[in-house]
């Protein structure tokens, strides 16, 4: 579990509103550093895949209400996937007890 870690915001931009590139369901975290480490925690338990795929090999499990390590600005565009109640093509590149690969964004939370 992340302890008394500020929660940073995590919005999802309008499109038009954002950056180019940016979707409805784009996250966006506001007041993280590049460079500082982060974290994301699990909603539900989640399957850690080897790519940004929902049929990707799952290299192990990263379990509802854990945290995982993810630098500050590392979500990525992959597959679109329905999970965890939300539709969205964004994944985390996470690293839970040295267990490095991609979780969908729709089944962690980002927290500092």
């Amino acid at each position: 579990m992340v302890g008394a870690i500020a929660i940073a915001s995590l919005a999802f931009t309008a499109a038009g509103t954002g950056p180019a590139s940016a979707s409805p369901h784009t996250p966006v975290i506001k007041g993280a550093s590049a460079t500082a480490t982060c974290h994301v925690q699990a909603r539900e338990s989640v399957k850690i895949r080897v790519s940004k795929k929902v049929g990707a090999t799952a290299l192990g499990l990263l379990p509802k209400g854990e945290a995982a390590k993810r630098s500050c600005d590392n979500f990525e565009k992959g597959e679109s996937h329905h999970l965890c109640g939300t539709t969205s093509s964004y994944w985390f590149f996470v690293d839970y007890k040295g267990i490095k690969g991609y979780v969908p964004s729709a089944c962690v939370e980002a927290v500092a």
